[in-house]
């Protein structure tokens, strides 16, 4: 049976989260999908991010999973996008680093 593009896309993802023993968990607990496109979904202790990609795009989502203090909303940011390539893949990699990143506090 011939692979469809949103299979290929879905193979890559999974290919790339592979990559360093990055992720080791089944892809039913982390990737949906749907007649146009493929999400993947990574939690940290603090945020949730949400790669989505398609045909000729990959892009990424950060949504905070606690409230900040005195807030009743989840703070969220767009993170890389583009073309669907490594080189976005990378860029989406390294924002989420990033994000994660916290500030060192100086003495």
């Amino acid at each position: 049976m011939e692979q469809t593009t949103l299979d290929r896309i879905k193979n890559q993802i999974i290919d790339w989260l592979k990559i360093g023993k990055f992720f080791k968990y089944k892809e039913e607990n982390f990737i949906t999908e749907n007649e146009n496109c493929i999400k993947a979904t990574l939690y940290t202790d603090t945020n949730k991010y949400i790669i989505t990609a398609k045909e000729n795009y990959l892009g990424c989502t950060s949504t905070s999973r606690k409230q900040r203090a005195g807030e009743n909303w989840f703070r969220g940011n767009d993170l890389g996008d583009g073309p669907f390539s490594k080189e976005t893949w990378i860029k989406i990699l390294s924002d989420i680093l990033t994000y994660e990143l916290v500030d060192i506090k100086s003495k």
